[in-house]
């Protein structure tokens, strides 16, 4: 095999792992992993936001903040499972960017 194709069977080993392991995975077993690729995306935004780009911007940070802040109170108060807790996190962290472009949008 050629080093292309070798790359292509480990992305494709690799998406099967991750789409199976919620299926055989604790419940926080899911959250540890779905945490690690929320701090990978987190970091490969925040490099190529200041590093490459020079630009000084929190708001990766805060929206990350966010959803987490939103999946702590809802463990917190319900005892929903964890992809419900991962839904509200999603709808919270996601509408304060689409109030805030609205504002800036409509000055």
């Amino acid at each position: 095999m050629s080093g292309g194709a070798v790359k292509w069977v480990v992305c494709a080993v690799l998406a099967a792992i991750v789409a199976i392991a919620p299926a055989i995975l604790s419940d926080y077993g899911a959250v540890l992993g779905f945490g690690f690729f929320i701090a990978a995306g987190l970091a490969i935004s925040w490099n190529l936001v200041g590093g490459f780009a020079g630009q000084f911007a929190l708001g990766h940070s805060m929206f990350v903040g966010i959803g987490s802040y939103s999946v702590a109170v809802v463990s917190v108060t319900s005892g929903v499972s964890v992809w419900a807790k991962y839904g509200a996190a999603a709808c919270r962290s996601s509408s304060l960017p689409t109030v805030q472009g609205f504002q800036v949008a409509s000055k």
